[in-house]
């Protein structure tokens, strides 16, 4: 891996990131991780009236890239014959 651990692509829509992201994934032998646009439940509102609707269609995004990443680490974090680590339950002293 180079000296970067991951590296972010932001634009505007229609403007390639995807198609940048991809290329550049392939290339360098890099782990592509897409934005999952169609499950954003506030995007088609976003169309209709971004003004309205646009912190709403950002949250959900950044809330989905949140657990995106934690699947990804999560996968990665794999032990010694595919098993998983285990949550640790927190504590409570009540």
């Amino acid at each position: 891996m180079g000296p970067y651990a991951y590296i972010a692509i932001e634009g505007n829509i229609g403007a390639g990131k995807t198609t940048f992201s991809k290329l550049m994934a392939e290339r360098t032998g890099s782990k592509l991780i897409l934005e999952r646009f169609a499950e954003n439940p506030f995007l088609e509102r976003f169309y209709d009236d971004p003004e309205s609707h646009g912190f709403s269609v950002e949250l959900a995004f950044v809330a989905d890239r949140f657990k995106q990443l934690g699947e990804v680490l999560f996968d990665e974090m794999a032990l010694p014959g595919g098993k998983k680590p285990q949550p640790v339950p927190p504590k409570c002293d009540r």
